[in-house]
């Protein structure tokens, strides 16, 4: 098996560091420890963010957290492509075709997971149950 040397990270992680979830920041810790290298989604930005701006205080304090985050993981950022459609909405007909519940719910984990799966990269998130249905997807 070849090391470990790149992990996507999901919208959860974000936010269990902005609320300073310890067992998260243990494994981003062992992760940095390791010099893997972690990206973001541009779909993460979107998600973490899209329920803040209704709060002024609100975004004002995920911004400066998230800018502290962005500095200490340098994360790359993953602009979501035509491959990464192709595969999420193949991901998307396919919880449709097996009648998976709330699939249509779960868009935003399918775009970010069918990324994951469409670089080859292991996915860390700490809500596993949220990417189960996703094939070819590695979850830490």
């Amino acid at each position: 098996m070849a090391p470990l040397t790149n992990i996507v990270l999901d919208t959860a992680v974000l936010f269990n560091l902005f609320k300073k979830n310890k067992t998260v920041e243990r494994k981003i810790r062992s992760f940095l420890k390791k010099n893997i290298k972690f990206h973001i989604s541009t779909i993460t930005h979107y998600e973490y963010f899209r329920g803040a701006h209704t709060n002024d205080k609100l975004v004002q304090k995920k911004l400066f957290n998230l800018n502290q985050v962005y500095a200490r993981l340098n994360p790359n950022f993953i602009d979501f492509n035509e491959s990464m459609a192709d595969s999420c909405s193949l991901i998307y007909s396919m919880m449709q075709t097996q009648g998976i519940k709330d699939f249509k719910h779960r868009e935003l984990d399918i775009l970010i997971g069918g990324s994951a799966s469409t670089l080859q990269y292991p996915l860390y998130t700490p809500n596993k149950k949220d990417f189960k249905d996703i094939p070819n997807i590695k979850l830490i």
